[in-house]
């Protein structure tokens, strides 16, 4: 029974290695080789929501990550919504529940405004909405 005992905290002993880290495969935010933030995720779309909770049938793009959900800010990215969308209908991409995974080079930008486009978009609704979003630099294939 001793022997039982002393097995059991040796068992229990930790060995110095911390597996709290995830695996690089794992990691949903990469750098790129010059330093660049590389984001993955899968491309999800949320209905507009007006500040008064009405939701509209416009639909917006998120990149959901471990952490967030990030809105995409297509009117400052350099990346359009138009080449964005061609690149999800590509049928050997990836998918979650069936939304289409991507690698995206971004820009993070925290506590900006979602709404602010500089020139205005005609089609975008103004709700001076302010939260993390992202631009679009490149997708990485």
């Amino acid at each position: 029974m001793y022997l039982a005992f002393i097995f059991t905290m040796l068992a229990c002993q930790p060995t110095g290695q911390n597996n709290t880290n995830m695996s690089n495969e794992n990691k949903k935010t990469q750098l790129s080789a010059d330093g660049k933030t590389i984001l993955t995720g899968p491309i999800i779309r949320k209905k507009f929501l007006k500040k008064n909770n009405k939701v509209t049938d416009r639909e917006e793009l998120y990149l959901r990550t471990s952490v967030t959900d990030y809105f995409i800010k297509f009117c400052k990215s350099k990346v359009s919504l138009e080449t964005l969308e061609k690149h999800l209908e590509q049928s050997d991409l990836p998918d979650v529940m069936g939304d289409k995974i991507v690698s995206l080079e971004v820009e993070i930008i925290r506590n900006g405004e979602l709404d602010n486009c500089d020139p205005p978009s005609l089609e975008i609704q103004v709700q001076s909405r302010m939260g993390d979003y992202i631009l679009v630099n490149s997708i990485v294939k």
